[in-house]
């Protein structure tokens, strides 16, 4: 009995000392030799998919740049790989015998996404027809990387995948090859060495730091925020090289901020040469246009919040027999931006502007975007103006859209309105006397039109918004909720009322049009959020989901702490 048991053991340690044996390299240099041979056999996939025909062994080596001495080494690589049915292998009567990727559905390119703690997901592309298989299926699910499989891409890179399928359904990708290289530059802190430095980036979604020699520093200072253009990524190490462009600053200025930002999500904010040399080319004053409607003499003012630099739109109100006649103007921007120029390039890339607490990245030269296109106080301005008739009872009953020109009276902000209407300030109502009439006709219109739209079902959201302070030195002195009064209400009902406007008459004459709807909500997620309110202690009614119910409960809530 104790002779079996030693025998036991004996096999045990036999088969441990054995499988350790395998897991070491047979020689030295074993493991440099089969990290050269997996570099090799993804650069052969990568050929493969990107030249998609079949390759003999010849036209292999030579796109691979593959020396003579290592033919042997590669015709071995590629019988290993046919053996395991990665390619596939056929002889032909004019190259002999050719390689092919078996499996075309598994090689895909896409995007890398990289979370911070090591491991990523492959974002991938489809460029035309229906995916199939494998692919489809991994399209939807965004395929698992794990970190040893990331390779040197970094986040945001476009990459050449491997798919690999696992259990339950599951994929997961490999990187084979970086086709393009999306992080150049990067946003960062400069920690200083003697000879050698780093730049950590502030993303942390890269999982490396760059190396800057000394004399590539600008004269950085440590801990200084710095943009850094990398000049080598080394597929040998981790930590790439890279030169310091820009020194932005200390990290904890809030304008350093500002640029920590910019740069680390690429906004574009310094336009070209061309779109500045053709916003000089425009007049300081606006020409005199015949094809256009005057409306001059109808005091539009603009209202905007305190810390607006650009006005885009203007409102005016008449009172007539029947009810009221609203304006809606909206500063023309078509009559300087042309299609195709270099502003309209420039805009497009922007897409938007981009406001921060302390200065905005315009999607229009400044020129543009706080002069000519802005609707300044007694200034004349192209503009496209919304002319609709109202009822006494806030209906619809006349529409009117064209090409104007408009000169804005006043320029005021939701403060001052409410100060006049509500506060009934005698110094603002003296101040602005000659409007006093048009805001009271406003505030009038303003809540028949949501009276009547909340009574069709719409739903009347007024959620707090947080209001940034800073202070005369440059710092956060507070964070406040901003108030929404009756002019907020009266400008957000006179926008809507334009829009609705705007989108009768494009159905009217069967306008192709794209439409920004909301889907109804899932069922399930009402349900969920029912028996969630009841917790609360609000019964509420019979649930539905449409807007009215959604209506109702936001009736019960009203004035209720946030």
């Amino acid at each position: 009995m104790r002779r079996n048991k030693n025998y036991k053991q004996k096999r045990l340690n036999k088969l441990k000392r054995a499988k350790q044996k395998l897991r070491k390299p047979a020689r030295p240099g074993a493991a440099k030799d089969y990290q050269q041979a997996e570099v090799l056999e993804q650069n052969i996939l990568a050929f493969l998919h990107k030249n998609r025909e079949p390759q003999s062994l010849e036209s292999l080596m030579q796109g691979l740049a593959v020396d003579r001495s290592a033919r042997k080494t590669l015709l071995s690589l590629l019988t290993d790989m046919c053996h395991r049915q990665i390619l596939s292998c056929s002889l032909t009567k004019r190259q002999g015998k050719v390689y092919s990727f078996k499996g075309k559905g598994d090689l895909v390119e896409g995007t890398v996404e990289v979370h911070p703690k090591g491991f990523g997901f492959a974002i991938i592309e489809q460029k035309s027809g229906k995916p199939v298989g494998k692919v489809a299926k991994a399209a939807r699910k965004d395929p698992f990387i794990p970190p040893n499989s990331l390779g040197s891409a970094n986040h945001g890179d476009r990459v050449l995948f491997r798919l690999f399928p696992k259990g339950r359904g599951k994929t997961e990708a490999k990187v084979i090859r970086v086709i393009k290289r999306v992080a150049t530059t990067l946003v960062g802190t400069y920690e200083a060495g003697r000879q050698t430095s780093l730049v950590i980036p502030e993303d942390e979604r890269f999982l490396f730091s760059v190396l800057v020699h000394k004399k590539d520093s600008r004269g950085a200072r440590n801990g200084e925020a710095v943009v850094v253009e990398i000049s080598n990524f080394k597929t040998d190490r981790r930590n790439p090289e890279g030169r310091i462009v820009e020194v932005l600053g200390d990290p904890a200025d809030i304008k350093v901020q500002n640029e920590i930002v910019i740069r680390k999500h690429n906004l574009p904010h310094v336009f070209s040469e061309q779109a500045m040399h053709e916003v000089q080319q425009f007049p300081d004053t606006l020409p005199e246009i015949e094809d256009r409607l005057d409306l001059q003499d109808i005091p539009h003012v603009t209202i905007d919040g305190e810390t607006a630099r650009d006005f885009d739109d203007a409102v005016a109100l008449e009172k007539t027999p029947r009810g009221y006649r609203l304006y809606v103007s909206i500063a023309d921007v078509s009559f300087y931006v042309k299609p195709g120029s270099a502003i309209d390039q420039e805009a497009y890339e922007r897409g938007t502007s981009v406001y921060f607490p302390s200065k905005v990245v315009p999607m229009l030269p400044e020129r543009l975007s706080n002069n000519l296109c802005s609707l300044v106080p007694n200034e004349p301005r192209p503009t496209f103006t919304a002319i609709m008739e109202f009822d006494q009872s806030g209906k619809r009953i006349a529409k009117k859209f064209s090409k104007s020109i408009i000169k804005s009276h006043h320029r005021l902000t939701y403060t001052i309105v409410k100060k006049i209407l509500v506060d009934r300030d005698e110094q603002l109502t003296k101040q602005y006397s000659d409007i006093l009439e048009q805001l009271q006709g406003m505030a009038e219109l303003a809540r028949l039109l949501e009276k009547k739209r909340l009574k069709r079902g719409a739903i009347g959201f007024s959620l707090p918004e947080a209001q940034i302070i800073i202070g005369d030195d440059g710092e956060i002195s507070d964070v406040t909720r901003t108030e929404r009064n009756l002019a907020h209400k009266a400008i957000e009902e006179f926008m809507l009322a334009a829009n609705e406007a705007v989108a009768e008459m494009l159905s009217e004459h069967n306008m192709e049009t794209l439409y920004r709807i909301h889907e109804e909500p899932n069922d399930m997620k009402v349900l969920e959020f029912s028996e969630f309110a009841r917790t609360m202690g609000l019964h509420l009614p019979a649930s539905s989901g449409s807007p009215k119910w959604f209506g109702k409960i936001l009736s019960m809530v009203e004035d209720t702490p946030t």
